[in-house]
């Protein structure tokens, strides 16, 4: 019994700490493929739940929507020629906000990838953005946290515009609602990320510094220093 026992954990070790790695292998693109495929550096590659697919974005401007079980192309979307710099999704609301280079926010159908809303004429680019629901005092709204090349981190809510809004042929029917914007770097923002268990926004800069800043008593933020660019 002892013996069959140790030799039970030897073998569970061995597959534990067995990592095999093999070369991929050489695929001829079809035509297809090869008129499907992004034509400049992806920068976002994002897995929608809904429906098992895979969300890309790209340099090149566009938006590209893949299958989760074969990578089968599905859907493209394009935003003109800039750069889509990130994608974030809104679950409740079945919508994905994109950040352009363009300096516009887009809401997009998740499965049409049509546009239902957006925020122009931004003071910066965006170049980062999270989204998140949140709670309070039984109210639920979506948030959108954005950071931009001017250093400055803003966050929005997610409004539905009413029917006087939406005129009779838009499609438009949703808003952001700019709630706070402050600086709190000197240099391009590369990151933020909404971090539910401390309330706070998490950003990280070209400037070397993380920031912590609490999304509702806002103050003075918290900084991590020490970083290589």
């Amino acid at each position: 019994y002892m013996l069959l026992q140790n030799q039970g954990k030897q073998a569970m070790l061995e597959n534990e700490t067995h990592a095999e790695y093999t070369e991929p292998e050489e695929r001829t693109l079809t035509l297809d493929q090869e008129r499907n495929q992004h034509r400049d550096m992806i920068d976002r590659i994002l897995y929608l739940p809904t429906g098992d697919r895979w969300a890309t974005t790209s340099r090149d401007g566009t938006i590209r929507l893949w299958s989760g079980k074969d990578l089968h192309h599905l859907k493209t979307y394009r935003c003109g020629k800039a750069w889509v710099t990130d994608l974030g999704i809104l679950p409740r609301q079945n919508k994905l906000v994109a950040a352009t280079f363009s300096r516009v926010l887009r809401v997009h159908d998740m499965t049409t990838l049509e546009v239902v809303g957006k925020q122009t004429e931004l003071e910066h680019t965006p170049l980062t953005l999270d989204c998140w629901t949140h709670t309070h005092a039984d109210k639920i709204s979506d948030r959108v946290a954005t950071g931009d090349n001017g250093g400055y981190v803003q966050m929005y809510q997610m409004m539905e515009r009413d029917d006087d809004d939406k005129g009779l042929e838009s499609k438009d029917n949703w808003r952001m609602e700019r709630l706070w914007k402050v600086c709190l770097h000197t240099d391009w923002v590369s990151k933020v990320r909404y971090m539910s268990d401390l309330n706070v926004l998490c950003s990280a800069s070209l400037d070397r510094t993380l920031c912590l800043y609490d999304v509702e008593r806002r103050g003075l933020p918290r900084r991590l220093i020490g970083h290589a660019k």
